[in-house]
């Protein structure tokens, strides 16, 4: 069965993000062979009555949480419909300025790590998160997974929004 990438993967390729794009790739291989990973754990009992070993096998599944990459439209239908989902603007002062998603909460990148205490507590809260062109945005994902954040939206880049901006 051959896999083809999708468009974001692709741009995330050719832009030089070589171990978010390979983590993302992985990720979207992984899914589509099984969302879930398995851990087995086997022992072996002998009785001495029988001198026969018996296999007892105990199955145990985990979730493991990935950045979801989200267009423009799923990125309204998750802050329309989820009231705890947060928009986060991971580029400069100055850019967001510029322009910025109505609602979008501004924490660039260079600072998100030290800002962490500023997001909610609660790690299930939705998290959507964008930058001018898809770059900081991935990584910012991935400092809001290593965070302990399950549900992580990666919107890319602003330039690909198709909605009105709001300027200051």
């Amino acid at each position: 069965m051959k896999k083809t990438l999708s468009q974001k993967t692709r741009r995330l390729l050719a832009l030089g993000m070589p171990l978010v794009s390979a983590a993302l790739v992985l990720a979207s291989c992984a899914q589509a062979a099984s969302p879930t990973s398995t851990e087995a754990t086997t022992t072996k009992n002998t009785t001495a009555a029988t001198a026969a070993t018996t296999t007892n096998t105990t199955t145990t599944t985990t979730t493991a949480a990935t950045v979801q990459l989200v267009d423009a439209d799923e990125a309204l239908a998750i802050l329309d419909n989820k009231p705890d989902a947060l928009l986060i603007d991971v580029r400069t002062e100055a850019e967001f300025k510029s322009g910025h998603i109505e609602g979008a909460l501004l924490l660039p990148i260079d600072q998100l790590q030290a800002k962490l205490s500023e997001l909610p507590k609660d790690k299930a809260t939705p998290l959507v998160v964008y930058c001018r062109s898809g770059n900081r945005s991935a990584t910012a994902a991935q400092i809001l997974l290593q965070a302990g954040y399950s549900q992580v939206y990666d919107l890319g880049g602003i330039i690909d929004w198709p909605y009105g901006v709001v300027t200051e």
